[in-house]
């Protein structure tokens, strides 16, 4: 089973004052850039590192149950 904190990973997502893509691995997200501004010379996209986890908070023990 894996810990919550070894599922713990870093993500990347691609931004221009709003969310493009997000969930990807760093090379993933240079890609999309470079595809981006390729096709739109004109605008700035940036690339946003952020935590990523498969566990939802509030999964666990239930306070009401115990």
């Amino acid at each position: 089973m894996i810990s919550k904190k070894e599922a713990i990973m870093i993500k990347y997502r691609v931004i221009n004052k709003k969310i493009i893509g997000d969930g990807m691995s760093i090379e993933e997200a240079l890609m999309a850039v470079d595809v981006l501004r390729t096709n739109n010379p004109g605008v700035t996209y940036d690339i946003e590192d952020y935590v990523w986890s498969p566990h939802k908070k509030g999964f666990g023990r239930d306070p009401d149950l115990h």
